[in-house]
């Protein structure tokens, strides 16, 4: 506690007390300075002086600190409903994060799922491949053995085309040669038509004499008789 005089001074220090907070101010007891006879008739005025310019430094400090106690006020006052979006940011935030975290558990577990999915249908899809690879290989096989089956069919046709192309020139020889023997045979037929058509005639001719012949040796056997 301290003691200060009466009048302008306690003024200034009400001044300063501004410049603390109201909740925690200071205390200050003001009382009439008593007035203690100066050693000397010179010393009193100068100290007073002195005092006095003192208490109006330290009340212009105060004043500024108040002020600026004032400002800061002001200023709390101001950032206060920002100080609260603050917090309710914060707090959303704060349920953001939770939400996000659970959105990424959810996400973690459905790339889980989805690893899982993915690694067996890759199984399928490798066992899926190698069964392909065996078909594939059956069918390769299989082509390879129709290729040469139809190679050796194709030998075979080929084969049967000499062999028709031969039968075909034999047939032509065929051809010819029963043509040449038909028209032998006609010629020969012809000849033989001839020859059977003169022994015919002559045939006749020899029955004809023949005949005559008798008739006669008949009459002249009568006749004789």
């Amino acid at each position: 506690m301290y003691t200060v005089p009466a009048g302008k001074e306690a003024a200034m220090l009400k001044t300063f007390r501004r410049m603390f907070s109201s909740k925690t101010p200071l205390e200050f007891e003001i009382k009439e300075a008593r007035t203690t006879p100066p050693p000397t008739g010179e010393a009193s005025p100068r100290t007073e002086v002195m005092a006095l310019e003192t208490l109006e430094q330290v009340s212009v400090v105060a004043t500024n600190q108040a002020a600026a106690q004032s400002r800061i006020e002001g200023r709390l006052e101001e950032l206060a409903p920002l100080a609260r979006q603050a917090v309710q940011r914060l707090d959303a935030i704060g349920s953001g994060e939770r939400d996000i975290a659970g959105l990424l558990e959810t996400l973690k577990s459905e790339l889980s799922d989805r690893e899982r999915a993915l690694g067996h249908s890759i199984e399928t899809l490798t066992a899926s491949g190698e069964r392909q690879t065996q078909t594939l290989d059956m069918l390769r096989d299989q082509l390879l053995a129709s290729q040469e089956t139809t190679e050796s069919l194709v030998g075979r046709l080929h084969d049967f085309q000499t062999c028709l192309e031969l039968i075909s020139e034999q047939q032509k020889t065929t051809n010819e040669r029963s043509r040449e023997l038909l028209d032998s045979m006609h010629a020969q037929n012809t000849r033989l038509a001839g020859q059977q058509k003169r022994l015919t005639t002559a045939t006749i001719v020899t029955c004809v004499l023949a005949g005559a012949t008798l008739i006669t040796a008949v009459v002249l056997v009568l006749n004789a008789g």
